[in-house]
């Protein structure tokens, strides 16, 4: 008896040891492995885009398409289990995104069309329905809305009008010097907050810590090409000098041409990276262990 006890719970320990080690192996893979994400984008008198999330060797994925409309899929192991509304027909993935030196017309990473034709058609029917109906509600309510409304107020006064006017503008500007005030006194705590040299220490690992989210949130692999230009060549000299920031989160393959003749806009571009959330998770960490941090938080969360 004694020995059939021993056993049974042999069994039970090996049964929870096996649960345990599963939910352990799930966890290591929710935190290693990353989830990757590319896509491509242009612009050529109206937006396209595609983008594809992917995680686990396309266990789970998740691919978006834009053509005036929204479209998107979810799928599990290869089969769709969520996605836009009469979606029937498969995305599927092109063997060669588009360079950036193709034209905007050029096939994107993602080809094929989520609708066929016959649902198009009967998507379309329906929405013009949907706002045929719309259309018949407002009408019906602003009718009942005639019949309830009370009869006009007599006329009044222009003395007793401009009272008014003045009041309202009184009060206008009352609401903007407390306004004013009350952002200065919330600036002049703040400022008073980060004079300590503990609260500088604090700012900078904050700084330095969202940079690093930042710089691994980003695209790794990304090129493209953007053409633009303005009336006016002064205009389009600033924004040149603006887009000069954005162009080394691009590594260099983003090619900018300015157009100083003439007006116009036509960009194209691809991206791939990946996220870890076992990494994102550490770079949080590291500011939660700042007690000086943890003190900021609680007084932002509290209010």
């Amino acid at each position: 008896m004694i020995h059939i006890a021993i056993l049974i719970l042999k069994i039970i320990g090996l049964i929870l040891l096996a649960v345990l080690g599963i939910l352990l192996l799930l966890l290591l893979l929710i935190l290693l492995v990353p989830v990757r994400y590319s896509g491509a984008a242009s612009y050529a008198g109206a937006p396209r885009a595609d983008v594809r999330v992917a995680w686990l060797f396309s266990l789970v994925s998740l691919e978006v398409r834009y053509r005036k409309r929204l479209k998107w899929r979810l799928r599990l192991f290869g089969r769709r289990i969520a996605g836009s509304r009469r979606a029937a027909q498969e995305i599927k993935q092109s063997p060669a995104p588009a360079s950036p030196e193709a034209p905007p017309e050029a096939e994107s990473a993602l080809t094929g069309d989520i609708l066929s034709p016959e649902e198009e058609r009967e998507l379309e029917e329906e929405l013009g329905r949907e706002i045929r109906e719309g259309r018949e509600r407002g009408l019906a309510r602003d009718g009942r809305g005639e019949e309830q409304r009370s009869p006009a107020a007599p006329g009044k006064s222009i003395a007793h009008r401009l009272r008014e006017i003045a009041e309202r503008v009184m009060g206008f500007i009352r609401d903007i010097r407390d306004g004013a005030s009350e952002a200065s006194e919330k600036i002049s705590r703040i400022l008073e907050e980060i004079e300590g040299e503990e609260n500088r220490r604090t700012a900078r690992l904050l700084l330095r810590q969202a940079v690093r989210i930042l710089r691994h949130i980003l695209p790794g692999k990304a090129d493209g090409r953007v053409d633009f230009g303005f009336d006016d060549p002064a205009a389009t000299g600033r924004v040149l000098a603006a887009l000069a920031f954005v162009w080394p989160a691009f590594g260099g393959g983003l090619e900018i041409v300015p157009e100083f003749t003439r007006k116009t806009f036509q960009a194209n571009a691809r991206f791939a990276g990946r996220v870890r959330l076992g990494t994102l998770l550490i770079l949080a960490g590291r500011m939660f262990l700042d007690r000086n941090f943890r003190h900021w938080f609680r007084k932002i969360i509290g209010g």
